[in-house]
């Protein structure tokens, strides 16, 4: 799957399609999530421009030229810097789910799919409405297909990125992103098949 794919359901994440890093619930002491909304929102704010850094180098990646890696450059920077301030949310209450949603965003953005993995799956544990997670661990079990250099576990991580695509779907069949996630799962199938 091209890496454009990727990066579109991501983007379709952090753009608002079903994900708002600071969502609330009354669950935890109003001060600790005064203090967990800014570090959140100072997270999508530096997200929004990773994202706008990302979409300038796909729309115009050649007339760039050498400030493409600039800008891609810049692009990892915000992510990390929002990375920085989930965890700092995460600090003062690791059992609040849109921090947990949050990390796992921007792991997905880096790379780290395992930890995205990890802090998608917690989300969905701490709040059964936030299905979108599902998206995450797909994306990075893709992510991990891609990588991987053993055809099994390569068609092993791509199996597991259609379960949570499939879930995904199932818990959200009205969400705007389902096109694009049954497209995206008929697209496994074919490379899982011709890996055979």
């Amino acid at each position: 799957m091209r890496r454009v794919a990727l990066c579109a359901i991501l983007l379709g994440l952090v753009a608002g399609a079903g994900c708002n890093l600071a969502g609330r619930k009354p669950q935890i002491h109003e001060i600790a999530r005064a203090q967990i909304d800014v570090l959140l929102n100072e997270a999508q704010t530096y997200m929004n421009r990773a994202g706008q850094g990302k979409g300038l180098v796909r729309l115009f990646h050649v007339e760039l030229g050498e400030q493409a890696k600039e800008l891609e450059e810049r692009a990892r920077e915000n992510v990390e810097l929002a990375r920085d301030k989930c965890y700092e949310a995460y600090n003062i209450e690791p059992r609040w789910a849109p921090t947990n949603h949050a990390i796992a965003i921007c792991e997905m953005a880096l790379g780290q799919s395992d930890k995205a993995i990890e802090f998608a799956r917690r989300t969905i544990h701490l709040d059964r409405e936030r299905q979108d997670a599902w998206l995450i661990i797909g994306v990075a079990h893709v992510q991990k297909g891609q990588t991987a250099q053993d055809i099994e576990k390569k068609k092993e991580e791509y199996r597991k990125a259609i379960d949570a695509y499939e879930t995904f779907v199932e818990n959200r069949p009205m969400h705007m992103s389902v096109p694009y996630v049954e497209s995206t799962v008929e697209y496994l199938r074919e490379e899982v098949a011709a890996l055979q």
